[in-house]
């Protein structure tokens, strides 16, 4: 783990602005993350911003962060230490086999479930959650069929419906709808876009902590804000995307 002081000589190193690293407006202390929010990053974006800051206190609650790697198609997965915010390797579990080149992720926002569409496939993977360790197994990838080159993926924020569109047909989503607790949800039919956020994530930020992927380094950095201290993990290669749950 590479530890560095002074937000601004990083900055300068991996090229990204200011924007990239806007610290959090979390108030929760150094023992206690707040839930994670969402911080909107364009779909081939390394520039994201906050949105939506979630300010409740979870401090019974681990956090677990996945981060999806499009060269190596793995899924890297790290636990929040909730003691200063920094990723810890699931041991055992510190990466996950996924389908080819994948980029999208979501986690469903009432069941422990991540889903991932890859680039180069049109079936998405489906993963379930651990709650107790974080650790990814796979469920099911043969029976949510969407069409090639998923660009976008959104679940409703009451977890009822799921979208996905595809670089083939980006004037449409695929709309699938989730029916008693069963992670796969059933086809609706082709709809037109809703407006439902289904932008790639890049970073995301829970409490005092922003997580950000940085493909040039094959990592994910987390910045403190409360003491401007940066770290980083390694992941697989290329990190295109990052989910926290």
């Amino acid at each position: 783990m590479r530890y560095v002081i002074g937000v601004l000589s990083l900055m300068s190193l991996v090229g990204c602005n200011a924007s990239d690293l806007n610290t959090s407006q979390g108030s929760t202390t150094m023992s206690t993350l707040a839930a994670p929010s969402d911080t909107n990053g364009g779909q081939d974006s390394d520039a994201a911003s906050d949105s939506n800051q979630n300010q409740e206190s979870t401090a019974t609650m681990k956090h677990f962060v996945y981060v999806a790697n499009r060269d190596s198609n793995t899924i890297s997965q790290f636990e929040i230490d909730s003691s200063d915010g920094h990723l810890i390797p699931i041991v055992g579990h510190e990466n996950i086999a996924t389908g080819v080149n994948p980029k999208l992720m979501r986690i469903h926002p009432t069941m422990p479930y991540l889903f991932v569409a890859c680039n180069a496939e049109t079936k998405i993977w489906v993963y379930q959650i651990n709650e107790t360790t974080g650790a990814l197994s796979l469920y099911d990838n043969q029976n949510i069929v969407v069409d090639k080159v998923p660009g976008g993926m959104g679940i409703s924020a009451d977890g009822v419906y799921f979208y996905v569109t595809t670089s083939f047909n980006t004037s449409k989503n695929w709309k699938f709808a989730f029916n008693n607790n069963n992670p796969i949800p059933d086809f609706l039919g082709n709809t037109a876009m809703s407006g439902l956020d289904l932008l790639n994530y890049t970073q995301r930020t829970v409490g005092d902590y922003k997580y950000k992927t940085v493909q040039g380094w094959n990592e994910v950095q987390q910045l403190n804000s409360s003491n401007q201290v940066m770290t980083s993990q390694p992941t697989g290669s290329a990190p295109v995307s990052i989910e926290v749950r």
